[in-house]
């Protein structure tokens, strides 16, 4: 847990292990109170694999602490290891990914790639929208999930009454390779999108009748989703980024993250004043004006108008 001590981090397992591979490389290296923190979160952002942590605790001494956590989002290149004898799937971390994928068949590997674009998480329904295609229907991408499930290259992130899965991000930085190896990224970006915007408007609908607890539990785990959504469809000639900030805007005013919508829609808003007049444009300036809430009623008055 966050503001663990050292003593309380070293009954985990995975922080037992770095501060152990850390010493054995770096005997200058100890786990304190100034570091604990930094390696309870790296060993988060490694998901606890084991063969991770201990390439990550290898590099200790040519860049410290600070040095791997900055480095830790290009972590396959990060994570390589030095020892020519070991067995080719153990000398990198890419080389053990590359051989759990090898095992995979063609479906698994299609769905396991198709996956890397859900930031923080999906459920089945997103995953099934993304990731089906001509070959693969709904059912057929349920049970390849239900196999990489087992395979411990998607995890469960969810209760048991909303069953929601994620990719560790080794495992999804991976993923994302595959999916540039197979030139599929850009379209599969656009799925994404496409898919957030449909569950985005289903949101926006069921926030008239709901109360906000249950339709923030809900709704409040795919503000990642969204987010890589918007990022991905405010670079595009598309209406995807309008209508997924009018639908998103009341789950950044609910989370608090107002300020943020705020940007985003002002970065959207070049888009947003060349489309027709038409129901989603008409959501987009309602619900921007209601971000300001608060804060201006000019630019409330003037977004709603």
């Amino acid at each position: 847990p966050d503001g663990a001590s050292a003593d309380e981090a070293m009954a985990h397992g995975a922080v037992a292990l770095f501060a152990t591979r850390a010493a054995a490389a770096d005997r200058r290296f100890t786990l304190t109170p100034d570091n604990v923190a930094t390696v309870i979160d790296l060993c988060r952002r490694l998901d606890g694999i084991p063969l991770a942590i201990q390439l990550a605790a290898a590099r200790i001494p040519l860049l410290g602490l600070q040095g791997i956590s900055a480095r830790l989002a290009d972590r396959l290149q990060l994570l390589r290891g030095s020892k020519r004898d070991a067995p080719t799937r153990q000398q990198t971390l890419l080389a053990a990914l590359d051989w759990s994928h090898s095992l995979l068949d063609a479906a698994e590997q299609k769905v396991l790639r198709r996956l890397g674009v859900f930031a923080g998480g999906f459920t089945l329904e997103l995953a099934s929208a993304v990731a089906r295609d001509e070959t693969l229907d709904e059912w057929a991408v349920i049970d390849v999930l239900g196999a990489l499930v087992d395979r411990s290259l998607v995890g469960l992130a969810g209760a048991d009454d909303v069953p929601r899965y994620r990719l560790p991000e080794s495992v999804r930085a991976y993923a994302l390779l595959k999916l540039d190896e197979a030139q599929e990224r850009e379209a599969l970006q656009r799925r994404h999108a496409q898919a957030l915007s449909t569950a985005i408007d289903k949101a926006y609908e069921d926030y008239w009748s709901m109360r906000d607890a249950p339709w923030l539990a809900a709704w409040a785990p795919e503000v990642d989703n969204i987010r890589a959504a918007l990022d991905w469809s405010v670079q595009q000639p598309s209406p995807l980024a309008v209508e997924l900030m009018g639908g998103a805007s009341l789950l950044f005013l609910l989370l608090g993250l107002a300020a943020e919508g705020r940007k985003r829609c002002a970065a959207i808003e070049p888009q947003a004043q060349v489309r027709p007049a038409d129901p989603k444009a008409a959501r987009y300036w309602l619900e921007r004006g209601r971000l300001h809430w608060g804060i201006s009623n000019t630019q409330m008055r003037e977004h709603a108008e």
